[in-house]
């Protein structure tokens, strides 16, 4: 088993490896894995929010938690006795991704939006 060990690669926190021909002979089980693995990052982002929700419902509030998605952009969620709060903050490298932004702001009707850069 220990053979079958394997670390992460650079830049990555970690990966799931599978043996394939396992999966063959156990195929009703490998179904149930694959489904669970594929759940995995929307279960790994989803935590904060749930925590934020639950937080909320009993009137509760939380620190402000942080997930980093990806290099230069983060999602914060806050719960408060009376709302959650989310805050998005995006990095666009790209003077057209800069245009697109605003334009998505100004179309979606959010309720609260700062755009700076």
């Amino acid at each position: 088993m220990a053979e079958q060990l394997i670390f992460s690669l650079p830049s990555f926190f970690f990966f799931l490896f599978f043996f394939l021909p396992l999966f063959f002979y156990l195929f009703i089980i490998a179904a149930e894995i694959i489904q669970a693995a594929s759940l995995l990052k929307r279960h790994a982002l989803a935590a904060p929010f749930i925590k934020a929700f639950e937080a909320q419902e009993k009137g509760q509030t939380t620190d402000l938690m942080t997930i980093q998605y990806r290099d230069q952009e983060a999602i914060y969620v806050q719960s408060q006795k009376d709302r959650v709060t989310v805050f998005f903050s995006i990095s666009f490298k790209d003077e057209t991704d800069v245009v697109f932004g605003k334009v998505f702001l100004q179309v979606s009707n959010a309720l609260f939006f700062e755009f700076s850069f």
